[in-house]
């Protein structure tokens, strides 16, 4: 996205495309890299440079080996990569975007160095050996036969069927690596299984891209496999007149996406020496505990040790491999990296991985709409505030997400639906989104209307560029995007509540691990994020007797929520926090015992012996679920920064500078996202709130950049009170300042106005807008009356008849060439106002493209400067754009087009109104392609076809203005 420039400008929110840190365009594939080409143009000829992002990520395009034939026996993508990546850089340097590479599980896919692909552990139990000898098959030549043989006695069991658990102190180690001898059980006496461990390669390869072949995926645990990846880049891709362009365009990133890895346990050459570094104890004699229980440990395993022990063990494992992952693989990339001028950024989830706390390690972190929202949902707020916290314990400002892959939905995600699940994302914390992505237009095998990037009909959203008609007002939303990215990324994060949270990797269901969006305490307007027990031995977990994390996030009180486990140090810290004052909230039983076996029955009784003291300090409350929190915050004194009369979906978010706090104010919604945009949950908000903050507030829209001081509020001690009215799934920006934000002269009184009417500064007065005539009393801030007195307003008026010219984008004579077909129709509103979509309009029952409805409309020749009216365009599908008397508006709130300002462009007599509307390419891609057997079998002609066009009632609401007479002006 567009980044925006300069917040405190005195015309407002200016916007920018150069060399800035907002959104960007992205692509995310597997394979070598070809030459970009549009419809047209040359070969790296960007397309509409001017609605493009603020930087550009290069991935790879999924195409056959035949495309890189003469790679020979190279690793990569070939020796044409260093040529892409030149011709992207100089792009970029042209036309001050910023560069991103992605290097990851399937970029770049390499031949790997020795020992540098990626590691398992296989495991072969042949069955039980009574008194007798039992041999182990051999694994092959090429398989390295590790030294963890063990065999484990088991307290119960039977020849014949599965053992119930070993008894943990009968294991032995019999077997030495490489020996394949029979073992005899008959001198040992009593019921024995027989393991043989194997480390070897994991295999799993890269297939269908144009590296060479095998493309092995690497090791994402070993420095040396890291290192493997720097090298490559180095000594294949990057020549000195690259590396000239990077530090020419400023600091780039790149991109390692989420571990999509196989199924199998992960190894690597260093993890049993490592493992017993870091745990204080040898894994090998416990491998039968955690082999079978899948990549990540979080499986059942096939064997399992009694009392819990397998459970220890396999937090272990777990922590281990997060650990591996940030000190050998993000560590060594960064080092890298950070030596050219270039950053790391990363999705740290797929596997055991400590999200939070690697998080606050990464130079970016990434989550992303799919993945966090299990696939047929919008995005989930609570996985993104995951990641985002470990960002705001680093300082960093950047918090990315991959947006807006949906399923089963190219060609047919609307604007309305990729803001909102942006929106969603910004509630967790993102400050920056990536479209992923922008395709190739033409490549083997391509229809109509190009190339299509998720390899149509598997079907995931959605193939950006020119060939989408909406492309044309995706300026305005990147412009709008940025400046909301701007706003959340100044001073520091402002939270109410920290909770703690112990887990590794971002589970793709709702499992309750984390507070559900709705939840009460979200409802009652508390905000919060997750912190895991790395992050509270960082030095900057202090609490200063009266904010926890004070120099971070700035936290009022801490819950412990539905935790059995915490590490002792962690136990101990928070009885720390407790004795000096911090509330705390414990919901539901309390930890007992510590993660991991080391030493576990010690440090048990040191966690018992915390918590028993933490629950009795009168400043900790416990709570049976999470409904009874708010309740119990209360009780303790914390009040929630944006308190609100009643309950609401409304989630805030705040960033505090110096002199001004920042509130991102979302309404918030779920929906379906898998083949229709279907909302499941939200409402429209209508309240009032009181936000935290000392001086004047000010509205900062997003869509135009205008700053506003807000005239319709009253102070209540340290908060501003405030109405608020928020069509569900819309976002607002509120700023309080101590100082002028809008470089205009200082604002006069405030008032709080009744329904119906607003209030607003116009040279420093006070003036009234109503569209009800008469006498008008409001109640002022200071506590005195003042009036305004409306003329007569007109009745609002029902635009019931348009001209549209509609040009339907049709296939051309190739796969990349678009044929325009414009048709005229007269549109008449239905009975109750409402207009017909393209769906019942002849000539554009299967059309996609762009249109233009005109209408005029006579408001007499009284009309005067005391006037001004809204539009209120009903619904809209997609995008629109409105000009009047042959002025083109600031750009519209697309999530809400109720309340367009048209008093400074209306005129007496005839007022000419236009409103140009774009399209998805859904209906006509779907029409064109209805031969393909995978549209026949539903996976992508089971979407419903989408009704376009300007959908109405559009409708003129005319309005009065005049000064408030205020006592003793």
């Amino acid at each position: 996205m567009v980044h925006a420039g300069g917040l405190h400008r005195r015309r407002g929110i200016a916007s920018r495309t150069a060399r800035d840190e907002g959104g960007r365009g992205g692509w995310c594939g597997g394979g070598g890299v070809r030459r970009v080409q549009q419809p047209g143009r040359a070969a790296h000829q960007p397309a509409q440079p001017a609605a493009f992002p603020g930087a550009v990520r290069l991935g790879h395009a999924v195409v056959g080996t035949e495309d890189r034939a003469d790679a020979g026996g190279s690793q990569g993508p070939g020796p044409d990569a260093g040529h892409d990546e030149r011709a992207v850089l100089a792009l970029g340097a042209a036309h001050g975007l910023r560069h991103q590479r992605s290097s990851g599980a399937a970029a770049p896919g390499l031949c790997p160095p020795a020992g540098a692909g990626r590691q398992q552990v296989q495991r072969r139990r042949p069955g039980t050996a009574g008194n007798r000898r039992q041999a182990l098959a051999g694994r092959g030549r090429r398989r390295t036969l590790s030294r963890s043989r063990h065999l484990r006695r088991c307290r119960t069991g039977s020849p014949h069927g599965r053992p119930a658990g070993p008894g943990q102190r009968s294991g032995h180690h019999l077997l030495r690596r490489g020996r394949q001898d029979p073992v005899d059980c008959a001198a040992r006496g009593g019921l024995w299984v027989l393991f043989g461990f194997w480390h070897c390669g994991d295999h799993q390869s890269l297939s269908g891209f144009t590296a060479t072949t095998p493309n092995y995926v690497l090791d994402h645990l070993s420095v040396d496999a890291a290192q493997a990846v720097a090298d490559y880049w180095d000594r294949q891709v990057l020549t000195d007149r690259s590396r000239e362009l990077i530090r020419q365009i400023g600091a780039g990133s790149v991109f390692e996406d989420s571990l999509e890895l196989s199924s199998t346990m992960k190894w690597t050459p260093s993890f049993a020496r490592d493992f017993e570094k870091y745990r204080g104890y040898s894994v090998l004699r416990y491998l039968p505990a955690v082999a079978g229980a899948g990549e990540a440990g979080n499986g059942k395993p096939s064997f399992d040790f009694p009392d819990g022990i397998g459970a220890r063990i396999r937090e272990d494992y777990r922590q281990s491999w997060s650990d591996l992952y940030l000190n050998n693989r993000v560590r060594t990339l960064q080092k890298w990296l950070h030596g050219q001028g270039r950053t790391l950024r990363a999705q740290p989830y797929g596997n055991a991985i400590d999200a939070p706390y690697v998080a606050s390690q990464l130079d970016i972190p990434e989550g992303e709409s799919l993945g966090f929202g299990n696939i047929l949902l919008s995005t989930n707020v609570e996985k993104h505030k995951l990641l985002a916290a470990g960002a705001h314990m680093s300082g960093r400002t950047v918090v990315s997400m991959e947006c807006c892959a949906y399923l089963a939905l190219p060609y047919g995600t609307t604007a309305g639906q990729n803001l909102q699940e942006i929106y969603r994302a910004y509630a967790g914390g993102v400050t920056q989104q990536v479209w992923s992505g922008f395709p190739y237009a033409d490549l083997d095998g391509a229809t109509w209307p190009g190339w299509d990037g998720f390899a149509f009909p598997l079907v995931f959203a959605e193939n950006w560029g020119p060939r989408q008609p909406t492309w044309q007002h995706y300026r305005s939303i990147n412009d709008h995007l940025g400046r909301l990215q701007l706003v959340l990324r100044q001073g520091r994060p402002r939270f109410d509540v920290a909770v703690y949270w112990r887990s590794f990797d971002i589970p793709q269901l709702e499992d309750g691990i984390n507070i559900p969006t709705a939840s009460a305490l979200a409802r009652d307007g508390y905000t919060y994020e997750y912190l895991s027990p790395a992050i509270f031995r960082e030095p900057y977990a202090v609490y200063d007797g009266s904010r926890l994390f004070p120099q971070k996030s700035s936290y009022k009180a801490l819950i412990l929520r539905q935790e059995s486990v915490i590490p002792l140090d962690t136990a101990r810290r928070f009885v720390s926090y407790a004795r000096r004052g911090l509330p705390i909230v414990i919901v539901g039983t309390l930890p007992s015992r510590t993660p991991g076996y080391y030493k576990a029955a010690e440090e048990d009784a040191g966690v018992q012996a915390a918590m028993q003291e933490l629950q009795g300090l009168p400043n900790v409350v416990t709570v049976a679920n999470d409904d009874a929190i708010p309740g119990a915050l209360a009780t303790l004194g914390v009040e929630p920064s944006v308190r609100r009369d009643q309950d609401s979906g409304l989630l805030s978010l705040r960033r505090q500078t110096e002199d001004t706090d920042y509130y991102y104010l979302f309404n918030y919604t779920r929906a379906l996202a898998a083949g229709v945009d279907l909302p499941l949950s939200g409402a429209d908000a209508d309240l009032e709130a009181a936000l935290e903050g000392e001086g004047r507030p000010y509205e900062l829209d997003a869509w135009s950049g205008a700053i506003r001081p807000i005239a319709g509020y009253r102070r209540d001690g340290g908060r501003i009170v405030l109405p608020l009215q928020l069509r569900k799934g819309d976002v607002r920006v509120i700023a309080i300042s101590r100082r002028s934000l809008d470089g205009g002269p200082r604002p006069g009184a405030s008032a709080v106005a009744g329904p119906g009417a607003e209030l607003l500064y116009r040279g420093g007065q006070l003036v009234l807008r109503s569209s009800q005539p008469g006498e008008h009393t409001l109640s002022l801030a200071d506590g005195t009356s003042g009036g305004a007195t409306i003329a007569a307003v007109p009745a609002p008026i029902l635009l019931d008849r348009w001209q549209l010219k509609a040009d339907a984008w049709e296939p051309g004579a190739s796969a990349t060439e678009t044929r325009i077909v414009s048709h005229q129709v007269t549109v008449n509103a239905l009975p109750g106002g409402m207009l017909p979509g393209w769906l019942l309009l002849p000539g554009l029952t299967i059309a996609s493209g762009q249109g233009r409805y005109s209408t005029t409309v006579n408001l007499g020749p009284a009309w005067s400067g005391g006037h001004g009216a809204w539009l209120d365009l009903g619904s809209v599908l997609d995008t629109a754009a409105v000009t009047v008397n042959g002025q083109r508006l600031p750009p519209i709130n697309l999530l809400d087009p109720s309340r367009i300002d048209l008093g400074p462009y209306l005129q007496p007599g005839d007022n000419s109104i236009v409103v140009d509307i774009a399209t998805t390419l859904g209906n006509r891609v779907r029409i064109s392609r209805l031969t393909n057997p995978y549209i026949a079998s539903g996976l992508y002609g089971g979407v419903l076809p989408q009704n376009y066009g300007l959908l109405g009632p559009v409708r003129l609401m005319p309005y009065g203005e005049a000064v408030v007479t205020v006592p003793g002006a």
